[in-house]
């Protein structure tokens, strides 16, 4: 029982489709599928040849039953026959606008050929010429359901004007058979024109749905949101408006937006713009492109503004349809968020900014360093000469002293000054090795301040100690962080005039010791204060600075200390003296801290702060040097 239904069904499958594969054929290969065009002439072709098929079947039941057709009979299976010629015109050509006008054409023929031999209109006849302007609808074009009405119309006047001169009354009338015949076609034909007309209707409809989905889910992911606007840039919405939003805006809803909401939530500064672009996009035919900061935080009044950088483009529409019949649509928007680019944009110009900076304190670095290697050099080799022309030479045994400890001196200040430009060198290569080994800290720093003492002495600081004898043991490279201890003591001295003082305190923190260099000296701008320790700076740099050095003492202070794994920390302020604090690992191991790089310093400006610190509560830990 079932293999036979299953056979008729496929029997049925198979027959529409080879009907329909007949009829697609019969269209013509230059009709495209805009707007439908290739529907409409399909469904055109399918109704017509329905037609003329239903003529044609009633033709040998007319002839079975009346015999031979009179001329009015005649007549009226040729216009049902006529569509056949509108097919062949339409399949041949492709215009079937033509095709069409010749169907009404054939219609309004029906209409008064039935209208013969009768004394007045009747209901075939106003059914057959009613039909002329309903098969317009096939076309889609207004104009001709108009022309098809009007024609109509003029068949009426026809008719009413040879029934008035008797010219259609003197003519055979239509059989009853005939009259039944057409009346059952006119029917058929209606229907099958209102349900075409309703397939292409929801044919059109569902397409527009498609397309409109597919382009919502392209900007969606895309990032994008299209918005509708009135002239004043309010946002249009309206109960489909509740959709999803796309990733870039999905902390917003569409009532957020809708009415001026968009409009509050731009940025004050950046509303006359977006006014601006709207204005601009109605007067143009091209898109206007604005880039603005929109509030993309949620419709929590208490939470803190959150804004991003939105490209809106807008564009006035080329039609202005109505919306739920209140308000007009006359502008697109297209916004995507562009925070990305410009936050990406902003590291650039940072970068660039940065780059061109670095080649300044380059140029000023090589104009110092060469004055630092100049100076000794012309130190070694005036006094080298001196000391070998024996017709020059002082004969004074202390004179020559003098000079050779003058080429000394000199000596070892070219030294210094390669040693630091090797050892930076090295810190930013990552070849620079450290050996942790654990020594007495206060011993290594008393050994520091030695060193400084004298320089001290001669520019009239007094170097204060501020820690005790007793310490526990520190793992570190001892080499390394005498090299630190003596640039910060010697960079303090260095800037602090006659009468002022150079402290140096340790304190045990944890696990970690923390050494202090303070001063009351010349301090730091505050300008200068955040790149103070850059490879290519120095603060009030100038060619003609009161103040010797290469400017690298700090920064190779920053690749030490990050290379135990420790921090930097300065606080300054212009003549208010500088406190550099430096945090270390009582056990700094080798394997703890490889990879490491320079430390970040920690900048505090100082505000009405004295530079010194007070002392007179620790004499146990204080050593003058005299």
């Amino acid at each position: 029982m079932i293999r036979p239904c299953m056979g008729t069904a496929g029997f049925s499958v198979a027959l529409q489709a080879a009907i329909a594969d007949r009829l697609t054929a019969l269209v013509h290969h230059g009709v495209g599928e805009q707007g439908g065009e290739r529907a409409r002439h399909l469904h055109f072709i399918a109704i017509h040849l329905a037609l003329a098929a239903v003529a044609a079947i009633a033709l040998p039941v007319y002839l079975t039953v009346n015999g031979r057709p009179g001329l009015a009979d005649t007549l009226a299976f040729v216009c049902a026959l006529t569509p056949v010629a509108a097919v062949f015109y339409a399949s041949r050509t492709g215009r079937l606008m033509h095709a069409q006008i010749l169907s009404i054409a054939a219609l309004i023929g029906m209409g008064v050929t039935l209208s013969l031999g009768s004394p007045g209109v009747s209901a075939s006849t106003a059914l057959w010429l009613a039909l002329a302007p309903v098969a317009a609808l096939l076309a889609y074009s207004l104009p001709l359901i108009v022309i098809a009405g009007v024609a109509a119309l003029g068949g009426v006047s026809l008719i009413a004007i040879g029934k008035a001169n008797g010219m259609l009354l003197a003519a055979s009338p239509v059989s009853q058979t005939v009259s039944a015949m057409t009346a059952a076609m006119a029917i058929i034909f209606a229907c099958a024109v209102m349900y075409s007309a309703i397939s292409l209707y929801e044919m059109n409809r569902k397409r527009e749905a498609f397309e409109a989905a597919r382009y919502r889910t392209l900007f969606d992911a895309m990032g994008d949101l299209v918005l509708f606007a009135d002239r004043s840039g309010a946002i249009l919405t309206s109960s489909k408006g509740a959709r999803a939003m796309p990733g870039d805006f999905a902390r917003l809803r569409m009532s957020d937006l809708a009415g001026r909401g968009l409009f509050e939530r731009i940025h004050v500064a950046d509303r006359p713009l977006y006014l601006k672009s709207c204005a601009d996009a109605l007067e143009r035919a091209s898109t206007v492109i604005a880039v603005m900061r929109v509030r993309m935080d949620g419709a929590d009044p208490l939470a803190p503004p959150q804004f991003a950088w939105v490209e809106a483009r807008i564009r006035k529409l080329d039609t202005v349809p109505l919306t739920q019949g209140r308000l007009a649509q006359d502008l697109i928007m297209v916004l995507r968020d562009v925070s990305e680019e410009k936050n990406h944009a902003a590291e650039l110009e940072a970068a660039r900014e940065q780059a061109e900076l670095a080649n300044k304190w380059k140029d000023r670095f090589l104009a110092n360093i060469s004055h630092e290697l100049r100076t000794p050099l012309n130190a070694i080799i005036g006094f080298s000469e001196f000391l070998g022309d024996s017709a020059i030479a002082p004969s004074d045994p202390a004179k020559r002293a003098e000079y050779a400890n003058i080429i000394r001196e000199s000596g070892e200040h070219l030294l210094s000054v390669v040693n630091t430009i090797l050892d930076k060198s090295k810190i930013e290569a990552g070849s620079f090795e450290i050996f942790p080994e654990a020594f007495d800290l206060p011993v290594l720093l008393d050994q520091c301040c030695n060193m400084i003492s004298l320089k001290a002495v001669e520019n009239g600081v007094d170097l204060r100690r501020l820690y005790a004898p007793a310490f526990d043991e520190v793992v570190a490279d001892k080499r390394a962080i005498k090299q630190v201890i003596i640039n910060l003591l010697s960079n303090a001295v260095k800037f602090t005039p006659q009468g002022g003082s150079v402290s140096l305190e340790v304190r045990r923190d944890g696990a970690h010791v923390n050494i202090s260099v303070t001063d009351t000296g010349i301090g730091i701008q505050a300008g200068d204060l955040a790149r103070i320790g850059d490879p290519f700076f120095q603060a009030r740099n100038s060619y003609d600075r009161a103040y010797e050095g290469t400017g690298l003492g700090l920064s190779v202070v920053r690749g030490l200390i990050g290379l135990h794994g420790g921090s930097i920390k300065m606080e300054s302020a212009q003549g208010e003296g500088t406190c550099v604090s430096i945090r270390l690992p009582m056990e700094c191991q080798q394997e703890k801290i490889a990879g490491r790089t320079s430390a970040k310093i920690e900048t505090i400006p100082r505000v009405n702060r004295a530079g010194t610190r007070a002392v007179e509560n620790l004499p146990a830990m204080v050593k003058q040097i005299a």
